[in-house]
């Protein structure tokens, strides 16, 4: 296997957030860190109302990133992909570049949006855990879902398919689920904890279990989310090696 060359992969990536990324990426950066400065002083910088808060914007923030990375999707299915990859550059190469155009510089500036209007409007926030918290928690799952929709839009070839799989993933799959289970649960006289059903949703959304009083379930939803972009990773790396694109 041909090894991986570093700067062939971080032309590749400049080339991806200056062609495709950029704009859009800096404006959801703005916006957010805009809605963030605007109502984060309306809580009055109280802990739990303003973790309640960056954890909205946080779920925000990752649904709009996500979908940016849609982008890929049309480049597989019409063929502009092959565009690129008939330069001297290798499958693996090439999907390193969106892992760091997209997972990784996603990863950074969510926390810029996120930290940066707290601490400037409230320095004492900076010792404050109702900021890093919701922000360690919404990075795991920003990179996860990231990583889904990356892993998604390369199988599904089509920007619309691959939109529609993010958000039935991030919304659609748990409300319906939840819903049975309580149907189920009504109809059976079992009842389901509210830590079984927080881990459930921690699954599709890792950022709510910080709000649960058990340990356990917190370490869940703050180690889940990178275990499962580890092999997110794995699968795509493998999964672009055995395809045509």
């Amino acid at each position: 296997m041909k090894r991986v060359d570093w700067e062939t992969v971080l032309a590749q990536t400049d080339f991806i957030i200056m062609s495709m990324l950029g704009k859009s990426l800096v404006g959801l950066v703005v916006l957010v860190a805009v809605l963030n400065a605007v109502f984060l002083p309306i809580t009055g910088f109280e802990p739990e109302t303003a973790k309640n808060l960056e954890a909205f914007f946080g779920v925000t923030y990752t649904l709009l990133a996500a979908l940016l990375l849609t982008g890929i999707a049309d480049e597989i299915g019409s063929g502009q992909a092959m565009i690129h990859l008939v330069q001297p550059i290798t499958r693996r190469e090439y999907i390193a570049a969106w892992l760091l155009a997209g997972p990784a510089l996603l990863g950074v500036s969510y926390v810029i949006a996120l930290l940066v209007p707290a601490v400037v409007l409230s320095p004492r926030m900076i010792t404050n855990p109702a900021v890093y918290e919701p922000a360690l928690y919404g990075l795991g799952e920003l990179v996860y879902i990231a990583l889904i929709t990356l892993l998604a839009s390369l199988v599904l070839r089509n920007k619309s398919r691959a939109v529609f799989a993010v958000i039935a993933f991030m919304f659609l799959i748990p409300a319906i689920v939840g819903i049975m289970a309580a149907i189920v649960s009504e109809a059976l006289g079992v009842q389901i904890s509210d830590e079984a059903m927080t881990v459930f949703i921690s699954i599709f959304h890792p950022v709510v279990a910080m709000f649960d009083n058990y340990g356990s379930v917190r370490a869940f939803g703050l180690i889940y989310p990178w275990a499962a972009s580890l092999l997110l990773v794995l699968i795509i790396l493998r999964y672009i090696d055995l395809v045509e694109v």
